[in-house]
């Protein structure tokens, strides 16, 4: 069974967030992929929306889950958030707290402004 170690998956910064693709296809994941963010006190990465669902769980730190109606759910450590496919939302750690979390989604899943354009991510390939 292979292994990602750690010390061997690059971190991209992009917004000020450092993400890691723990488990892409360059990496050996044939079907899901599973994503490391990191992300400075008050920040997050832009709004979005996936064409796949988004399945977010918590690891450390508290901030807030914003769905496209304006409906925000504050998030603790331990939570998991689920972000339909298509439907736009947004993740924003709270002011002086760092936030980690993890994200899987299906492999191949794309990621899009809220107009439809699409943003890169490096590293989930």
């Amino acid at each position: 069974m292979p292994i990602a170690r750690d010390t061997d998956v690059p971190a991209f910064e992009r917004f000020g967030n450092f993400m890691q693709g723990l488990a892409t296809p360059s990496r050996g994941a044939r079907e899901v992929m599973v994503w490391r963010t990191r992300v400075a006190p008050g920040g997050g990465p832009p709004v979005h929306k996936h064409d796949h669902e988004e399945v977010v769980v918590i690891v450390s730190g508290t901030g807030r889950f914003v769905e496209e109606d304006g409906t925000s759910h504050q998030f603790a450590p331990g939570d998991t958030l689920f972000a339909p496919a298509g439907v736009v939302h947004e993740l924003k750690a709270d002011e002086g707290v760092a936030v980690e979390w993890i994200a899987c989604m299906p492999s191949g899943t794309k990621t899009f402004k809220p107009d439809g354009d699409e943003l890169t991510t490096p590293w989930s390939e």
